[in-house]
C-alpha cells in the first residue's frame, strides 16, 4: 500500500506539486488507529474544493478536509458506501470472483453516477491453461468434490501463444487492445464451482464480460442507457485507464580495465 501511495503522490508532484502538498492521497486499513479511520472515511466523503478556489486555498482545504484517492483494503471497501467513487481499481488477483464483483461495487454507488471498475492483475494469470478441454478434464477428475481445487484448471505448460491470444496485452501502452479471435475449443472453460468461482476465466475471456457474471451468479444481464459495456464490447474503455510509459534508465556500458584480464 505504501508503495502505491509513493508512486501515485509522485506522478501527482509532477502534475500539480501544489495538490501533492495537500495529502489528498491516504492509506486505510485495519492496522490504522480508532480515531483514524472514521475521520478518514469522512474525508473521503467530502466534496473537493470549487475549481474556483486559490492555489493556497485548495491546497489548505484539500488537507484539512478532502481525500481523492484512497488506497485501502476490504477494511474500507466493506462499508464504503460513498456515492461519488468513479474508479476502483484492484490491485492483483483476489481469490474469487465474487471478491471482485463486491469491490468493484464501490463504484457509481449513485444511480446518477456512471463507473468503472479496473482489475490489475499478474501476468502469471496467462500461464494457466483454461482451454475447454483441459477445463472438462479437471472438472471430471474431481467430480466427487463439490468444488474443483485450484484455479479450475488443468496444469502443465501451456502452447506458445497462449497468453497473447488471450488477452495478455490488452490494455497496455502499446495499445494492442484487439479482441482475440477464438475457435470454440480454445476459449477459457467457465466453471463456478472451481475454487476462484471462474475468475480466471473471466480474466481470460475473450467474449463479454457481464455474460460471465451472469453466468456464474445466475442473474440476468443488465445494463443501463448509456453505460459501456466492457472492455471486450468496448475497447475504448482501455484510454480512459491506460498506463503511461515507464521510462527506463540506459544503463552505462561497463569499461573494461587496460592491463590484464
Amino acid at each position: 500500500g505504501n508503495e502505491i501511495i509513493d508512486h501515485l503522490s509522485d506522478i501527482l508532484a509532477k502534475k500539480c506539486p501544489e495538490l501533492a502538498r495537500a495529502g489528498i492521497i491516504r492509506p486505510y486499513n485495519a492496522t490504522m488507529s480508532h480515531p483514524y479511520r472514521p475521520s478518514a472515511m469522512e474525508a473521503f466523503r467530502t466534496a473537493p474544493p470549487s475549481s474556483n478556489a486559490t492555489a493556497g486555498g485548495l491546497e489548505e482545504t484539500a488537507r484539512e478536509q478532502c481525500i481523492r484517492i484512497m488506497v485501502c483494503t476490504d477494511a474500507a471497501g466493506m462499508g464504503c458506501n460513498v456515492k461519488d467513487v468513479d474508479v476502483v481499481v484492484q490491485w492483483k488477483l483476489p481469490k474469487t470472483l465474487s471478491n471482485f464483483v463486491q469491490r468493484a461495487g464501490r463504484a457509481a454507488r449513485s444511480p446518477t453516477r456512471v463507473g468503472m471498475a479496473v482489475l490489475l492483475v499478474e501476468r502469471s494469470v496467462y500461464s494457466t491453461d483454461l482451454r475447454a478441454k483441459a477445463g472438462h478434464q479437471a472438472k471430471h477428475s474431481g467430480a466427487s468434490q463439490k468444488r474443483t481445487k485450484g484455479p479450475q484448471a488443468a496444469t502443465g505448460r501451456v502452447p506458445k501463444g497462449y497468453a497473447k491470444s488471450h488477452g495478455i496485452n490488452r490494455g497496455g501502452t502499446a495499445c494492442q487492445d484487439a479482441v482475440p479471435q477464438l475457435q470454440p475449443e480454445e476459449m477459457p472453460h467457465l466453471d463456478p464451482e472451481a475454487d476462484d468461482e471462474g475468475l480466471r476465466a473471466f480474466v481470460q475471456t475473450t467474449t463479454c464480460r457481464r455474460d460471465i457474471w451472469a453466468s456464474v451468479f445466475e442473474s440476468p444481464r443488465m445494463l443501463p442507457d448509456g453505460v459501456l459495456c466492457c472492455d471486450i464490447c468496448h475497447p475504448s474503455l482501455f484510454n480512459r485507464v491506460r498506463p503511461g510509459r515507464v521510462m527506463v534508465p540506459v544503463k552505462s556500458p561497463k569499461m573494461r580495465a587496460k592491463g590484464k584480464p
